[in-house]
């Protein structure tokens, strides 16, 4: 009887597995991840915000950003059986090109290319925007374009990487804005600028078993018409770091920056330790710094805690800003400079920092308040009917910060900023050109399988103070840009877009005399391959 029981629920169980078959072959699993991290948008820049001259990114803005903890997305693991043959790479596109035309007769191209051959890999982009709109503002038209090379070599051996980097930008502004009276001709109103950053740097992430360096040279030019000034900057940074165990290590960063032919230099030290762990981070050390009209020495901590198993982190800083304000830097910000009149100055600022994130799956949010005190800190006003200078002065700034997102579903995000600025300043009036208050509200969504992409986006700045001519104190118009985009997917690699910018055609001034382009669209074609 007990021999054919048991031979009754063996024939029973190989049944059963048997009926299985076809939805799992084995019994074993393996855990399969496609790993690919994402940088979330967690943190804005930390500087007062620069408005473009109109929304299609005439100039490029360089901004030193404070590094805090990147917290990184990625796709929950799949779980397949072993048998099953594994899911099919992801198609790495080697190409990208976007083309588009607009109104007002506006011409944008954007193409790049990877390659890569044995440890040698790199980059090589082209971009070219321009855009005319005298029929509504005489003379106002702009053209950008700029050239960029990234080559990286990596030496598998020793973990060492070679990597050079170049972005070449040329770019012709026309100075508008004309008075009665005026008899400048046309020809005169144009200028250009010839801009390059070329840097090298090699990185050895083990020179022993507990010390690391990375050493970077690099060259930044500016050249305004060609001729009439020249700016060269060497950049020299190294950075050495020990390693004293698994959550602690001391970093040693210098740098030095020097404007060739003229007495303009800056160097800065900043050594730290760095303690990390879940519950608590920890960043200190202290900065000193020396320039052609200054010097500081100051201490730097950063502190941070993790609480309510993760869910919230908070935050505080004491650490220092120290910089040269060179043409590069200013006109960067401002590209109608009157450069007779400017100086190259250093500006110090000391800043206290307070703060909460969330670190919750499917929203971010993140509320900070500065209070900074500065000297030198740049302002513009107005040199003449067309140009204005840099201008200083010292002071104290309380900053106010908050930034969330949201996912209520996977394929739709929505966001924002708001920024507020309370200046105490020793000898202006105002902060000229700042806005009191800023705010930026975001939204995409991915409609019907990726095949549609939408977006929109609000920016809304306060009316900012300016000086005229006469010396009076002015407001200009408040800031109020809505922006909308649509992407139709052809393919899964090519498809049609339209931009939508300025959707109300505001008529506002970023600068004094120099109104914003009205309502403008863009209508291309974008590809990868």
């Amino acid at each position: 009887m007990k021999k054919i029981l048991g031979a009754l629920a063996i024939i029973f169980l190989i049944y059963s597995v048997n009926g299985q078959e076809s939805e799992l072959k084995f019994d074993d699993v393996q855990v399969i991840k496609d790993f690919t991290a994402e940088i979330g948008n967690f943190n804005k820049v930390n500087v007062d915000p620069v408005l473009p001259v109109y929304d299609i990114k005439s100039r490029i803005y360089e901004y030193k950003v404070r590094s805090i903890p990147a917290k990184m997305e990625y796709d929950k693991p799949k779980i397949r059986p072993l048998a099953l043959k594994p899911e099919n790479p992801k198609e790495f596109n080697r190409y990208y090109v976007k083309l588009g035309y607009g109104l007002p007769q506006l011409l944008n191209i954007d193409a790049s290319a990877y390659f890569q051959r044995k440890s040698l890999s790199g980059d090589a982009g082209i971009r070219h925007i321009s855009a005319n709109n005298e029929n509504s503002t005489k003379d106002q038209n702009i053209s950008v374009s700029q050239l960029d090379i990234d080559l990286k070599n990596i030496n598998k051996i020793n973990n060492q990487i070679l990597e050079f980097k170049s972005n070449i930008n040329n770019s012709y502004i026309y100075l508008y804005g004309y008075k009665p009276g005026d008899s400048i001709i046309a020809a005169d109103t144009k200028r250009r600028y010839l801009s390059a950053e070329i840097s090298g740097s090699f990185t050895a992430n083990e020179l022993t078993d507990k010390i690391g360096n990375k050493t970077e040279i690099g060259f930044k030019t500016l050249q305004f018409n060609a001729k009439d000034v020249s700016e060269n900057n060497l950049i020299i940074k190294n950075t050495t770091s020990y390693k004293l165990n698994e959550n602690s290590f001391v970093e040693l960063p210098a740098e030095v920056d020097y404007v060739l032919g003229s007495k303009s230099y800056i160097f800065n030290l900043k050594p730290y330790f760095i303690y990390s762990s879940r519950p608590l981070n920890l960043k200190a050390g202290f900065q000193a710094g020396i320039s052609q009209d200054k010097k500081l020495l100051a201490p730097y901590i950063e502190i941070s805690s993790n609480l309510f198993h993760n869910f919230i982190e908070i935050f505080a800083a004491y650490n220092s800003d120290f910089y040269n304000n060179t043409d590069f830097l200013k006109t960067s910000i401002n590209p109608f400079l009157s450069f007779s009149e400017d100086e190259v100055t250093t500006s110090k600022f000391s800043n206290i920092t307070v703060g909460l994130r969330n670190s919750l799956e499917g929203a971010r949010l993140e509320v900070k308040a500065t209070y900074m005190k500065f000297e030198n800190h740049l302002f513009f006003k107005s040199a003449d009917n067309r140009t204005f200078k840099g201008v200083y002065d010292d002071g104290t700034n309380v900053k106010i910060e908050a930034m969330a997102s949201y996912k209520p579903v996977k394929k739709f995000e929505i966001g924002g900023s708001v920024i507020k600025n309370i200046y105490k300043l020793d000898n202006f009036d105002k902060p000229w050109y700042t806005p009191d208050l800023s705010a930026n509200i975001f939204s995409k969504a991915q409609l019907l399988s990726d095949r549609i992409i939408v977006g929109g986006e609000l920016y809304f700045g306060s009316a900012p103070w300016y000086e005229d001519t006469s010396g009076n104190n002015k407001k200009l118009d408040p800031l109020f840009d809505l922006n909308g985009s649509i992407k139709f997917m052809i393919t899964k690699k090519s498809g049609f877009f339209i931009n939508v910018n300025n959707i109300f055609a505001q008529k506002y001034q970023r600068w004094y005399d120099y109104p914003n382009y009205g309502l403008n669209f863009l209508v291309g074609l974008e590809i990868r391959f």
